[in-house]
């Protein structure tokens, strides 16, 4: 089965299943500053002045419209969540399975004490492709990994933001916003640098092409999208019945992530 996880804190965790909804958020507040760099377009026969001011409020466009939803993608076994036995042996599996990558769950499930959400990746990306249709422009794909140190990588970057000065004038700065993200948007937030590549990311990257709304929430139903739920080594027991009561409701099986002796299980709550 592909499966989408998607990391957070408990009481994000606790947000979500209640509202039965996940919230994409602006691109701009991304943890990683290289994907967040002014677009700098640059076109020669334009005076500095009318490319600055083009430029800024493009930027400021770009940072209102564009949004993400990230996620750990991976396949698990045949029966493994769908068709649980009590206790699922991590080793058994053969590699790191997608609910399991430490520096994700450090990262984003609040440092173990939070709750890993198990998405199908099938009906999650036909829910999420209806749901956007006539509303949004919305892609989700694997990120690729590669070296940002590397000369051939900035050299390919800034070939894109090479723009004629008769586009520069006829797009302006919203159309240019979305002729760069139709046409470059792989290139520009669908790779991320090598150091990233343990996160497994899958990503949702949706715009809009009406006008800035930077208080807007874009949320997406996610009502029969889960397959299971995870808990973190760290998370406080004390907040189990919450979950327990989402698990039953949706009739999904909720794990509990152990360190028996010298191995990791995922212990089924129910």
């Amino acid at each position: 089965m592909d499966v989408l996880c998607h990391y957070t804190k408990e009481q994000s965790a606790r947000s979500i299943l209640e509202s039965s909804q996940l919230r994409f958020g602006l691109l701009a507040r991304s943890n990683d500053p290289i994907e967040i760099k002014q677009l700098w377009l640059h076109a020669d026969g334009l005076d500095s002045e009318t490319v600055k001011e083009i430029n800024l409020t493009m930027n400021e466009y770009r940072d209102c419209i564009l949004r993400l939803l990230c996620f750990s993608a991976g396949t698990v076994p045949p029966g493994t969540i769908d068709n649980p036995e009590t206790v699922i042996f991590l080793h058994q599996l053969g590699s790191h399975p997608p609910f399991y990558l430490p520096r994700t769950w450090a990262q984003y499930g609040q440092n173990h004490e939070g709750v890993c959400l198990v998405f199908s990746r099938k009906k999650l990306t036909t829910r999420f492709q209806k749901l956007a249709a006539g509303k949004y422009e919305l892609r989700i794909e694997d990120i690729k990994y590669t070296d940002f140190v590397k000369k051939d990588h900035l050299v390919d970057i800034g070939d894109l933001l090479s723009i004629s000065k008769e586009d520069m004038l006829k797009y302006r700065d919203k159309g240019i916003v979305h002729k760069i993200l139709t046409e470059s948007y792989r290139k520009l937030y669908m790779v991320k640098d090598n150091d990233w590549k343990d996160e497994r990311e899958c990503r949702a990257l949706l715009w809009e092409s009406g006008p800035c709304e930077p208080n807007k929430e874009v949320l997406f139903d996610i009502d029969s999208l889960l397959v299971a739920m995870f808990v973190g080594l760290r998370f406080d027991q004390k907040k189990m019945a919450f979950y327990e009561e989402q698990a039953r409701a949706r009739n999904i099986p909720l794990y509990s992530l152990k360190m028996d002796e010298f191995m990791i299980v995922a212990d089924q709550v129910i």
